[in-house]
């Protein structure tokens, strides 16, 4: 198993973004869905917790042989709309911003899709 992004084009892509608001990032080896990139955003109702109003973003490792054409998916597609989610989620208002929600990047067939709630 092998993990598709790099921690660099990450920080890259989220710099690039101008995201602010980012509580963790984590990579986990262990693959249990076809998900490989998900960020979540917790609600700002959760009042007290130090996540609230902030978002994680968690990477799943692939096989290893697909390791290469992961990381153009993610690179070229999957990256720069979660960092648009991301943005538009900073740029929000009350409304939106007070319910959880989050963003999945799909690795199937040797494609991403994305959903994102």
């Amino acid at each position: 198993m092998s993990f598709p992004l790099k921690r660099s084009l990450l920080d890259a892509a989220l710099s690039e973004g101008h995201m602010a608001r980012i509580l963790f990032v984590h990579y986990r080896r262990n693959r249990e869905a076809d998900w490989i990139i998900r960020a979540e955003f917790l609600s700002e109702a959760h009042r007290g917790l130090a996540g609230a109003g902030m978002s994680s973003i968690v990477v799943s490792a692939v096989p290893s042989a697909e390791r290469v054409a992961a990381e153009a998916a993610l690179s070229s597609h999957g990256l720069p709309l979660m960092v648009r989610w991301l943005h538009e989620l900073e740029e929000a208002g009350n409304a939106r911003r007070g319910m959880n929600q989050q963003f999945i990047g799909i690795w199937r067939d040797g494609k991403i899709t994305v959903e994102a709630s």
